[in-house]
């Protein structure tokens, strides 16, 4: 049981870093954006048709 709990351990560690890694990606970040800018774009579009 308790190799069971140390592997569980070393995966949330593993985990947060990755997360951490990921929720602070800057690029992401921007390109979510961009996506976003369009969508919100081509919505305006579709309304004013």
């Amino acid at each position: 049981m308790e190799k069971i709990n140390k592997y569980d351990e070393f995966l949330h560690k593993i985990q947060q870093a990755k997360m951490q890694e990921i929720w602070d990606n800057k690029e992401d970040d921007i390109w979510n954006g961009y996506i976003h800018k369009m969508k919100r774009k081509n919505f305006l579009k579709q309304e004013s048709l």
